[in-house]
């Protein structure tokens, strides 16, 4: 059996059962690869688990500490979800490896790869801190056996001490908050097995964050108060860090993240990206799973591409139910791609699942960065 065994202290500190939110370090705790988690459902839906604590995930259910097995960690760009807070993890089977293609592309992910996010819906819009937050749900993508990725939903309960797996339907749920200071009420749809698949396609690389652009950044460079934050040198990259402690095969690439691709936290207007890098940034993490040239070829939305290659600017929408221009410089207001991202109408609005209120701060930054531009570039 590989030996793996790297010591860390952690932040955030629900993660581990710590206390509070404030920064203070935790005692150290040591990361081990070899994982329980989900491992029965390798061999397909069958194998998962009905109860999340019957998992392997967790090490205390009721006070949701994760096992030690589960390694955080962060993406630059996050998906919108309403405005949930969310927590990320990877696991793996001893002595596996993911590893990343060379030169920064498609990375590959061992049979045994467990993935896992957890969604907390805030008590009140303005407060991003876990312990005022409510656990409400736990998904999985698990690589299994016959190399296909299964996605399973987990359910919490009223009192958060266990969660249940979801049928194939999935579900809704509506959950009590303050916005705006008022009560309002925050609808958090559970997503069916199939509906998982909508956005981890299987012709491209199911997982959507694990991916060079989104991890190559600082980790204390925070998209959130996360609680999966790793403390330790706030400047080290989140990529060396995952070959340091023996998750991610070391590649000539990856020893040189500085020249790799790597994506803008959108909503952080002083981290000196351009408007641009985020705004591009967050097209890539929200649409581009989607529009990426080959299922809907009007427009490819990754984040490497460039403007003259998006096939966006002032081309032609291939719906023309409220607006006929995808990009138009200078003008979000006639343009279709910032038309269907301010709509929440099912019809209309993008994306077009999994949300139900428009993202306000992306709007406006994409707003921003279309209204910048003075015209399309040469092919």
């Amino acid at each position: 059996m590989l030996s793996r065994v790297i010591a860390f202290v952690f932040a955030a500190l629900p993660l581990l059962g710590c206390g509070g939110d404030e920064a203070v370090p935790c005692p150290v705790q040591t990361w081990s690869a070899t994982t329980r988690c989900m491992q029965t459902a390798r061999a397909g839906a069958a194998g998962a688990p009905e109860m999340i604590s019957s998992s392997g995930c967790y090490a205390d259910v009721a006070k949701h500490r994760v096992d030690d097995t589960l390694f955080p960690y962060e993406v630059a760009s996050p998906l919108w979800t309403d405005g949930a807070l969310k927590r990320r993890f990877i696991a793996l089977p001893d002595g596996a490896q993911l590893s990343a293609g060379s030169s920064g592309g498609a990375w590959t992910f061992p049979a045994g790869t467990v993935l896992v996010k957890e969604f907390w819906v805030p008590a009140r819009d303005d407060d991003a801190r876990f312990s005022q937050a409510r656990l409400v749900e736990t998904r999985f993508l698990v690589k299994q056996d016959d190399d296909a990725w299964g996605g399973y939903s987990y359910q919490w309960n009223e009192d958060q001490s266990d969660a249940r797996l979801l049928s194939e339907e999935g579900d809704a749920k509506v959950y009590a908050v303050t916005r705006e200071g008022g009560s309002a009420s925050h609808k958090h749809i559970f997503p069916s097995r199939k509906d998982c698949f909508w956005c981890h396609r299987s012709e491209r690389p199911v997982p959507l964050g694990i991916r060079t652009a989104q991890l190559n950044r600082a980790l204390g460079d925070s998209i959130t108060r996360s609680v999966g934050a790793v403390c330790g040198d706030a400047q080290e990259n989140q990529l060396a860090l995952l070959v340091r402690a023996g998750l991610v095969a070391p590649s000539d690439a990856l020893a040189q993240p500085d020249k790799l691709a790597a994506m803008a936290t959108p909503m952080a207007a002083d981290s000196g990206a351009s408007v641009e890098q985020r705004a591009r940034s967050y097209l890539d993490a929200n649409c581009s799973f989607c529009h990426y040239g080959k299922l809907f070829p009007s427009m490819d939305l990754g984040f490497g591409v460039p403007l003259s290659q998006m096939a966006a600017c002032n081309a032609p929408s291939y719906r023309s139910d409220i607006g006929s221009i995808l990009l138009v410089p200078g003008d979000a207001k006639s343009s279709v791609l910032w038309l269907r991202m301010v709509s929440r109408d099912f019809l209309v609005g993008m994306p077009p699942a999994g949300t139900e209120r428009v993202d306000q701060g992306a709007a406006d930054l994409v707003a921003q960065w279309i209204n910048s531009l003075e015209g399309c570039p040469a092919p």
